[in-house]
């Protein structure tokens, strides 16, 4: 991704132009300024030191940086509360995203 596309700071979610612009930071946009993630996977095998999972949310041959497992006491927290445009994204077809 462009270096000037890393320094928009609003989007439509998911590039769908009906839904408000958002701060870049209250999306799951790829445009972000740091292009470091942080997924929840599900760990499908491991052969030696190598794993493989599903529902990793990166390109293919993105480097790894830590691995961690869930603990549900630290990483799951709630009550939850999210914005009026997340509800309605749910439900669509998905169309591929766009910035």
């Amino acid at each position: 991704m462009s270096e000037k596309k890393r320094q928009i700071e609003k989007v439509h979610p998911r590039g769908w132009k009906d839904l408000p612009l958002q701060g870049i930071f209250a999306t799951r946009s790829p445009a972000r300024p740091n292009p470091i993630l942080f997924s929840t996977v599900a760990l499908a095998k491991h052969e030696g030191r190598h794993l493989h999972v599903k529902g990793l949310d990166a390109m293919d041959k993105t480097p790894v940086i830590d691995i961690k497992p869930v603990v549900k006491a630290n990483d799951i927290k709630g009550p939850f509360r999210v914005p009026a445009w997340v509800d309605l994204i749910h439900g669509r077809p998905e169309t591929g995203y766009s910035t």
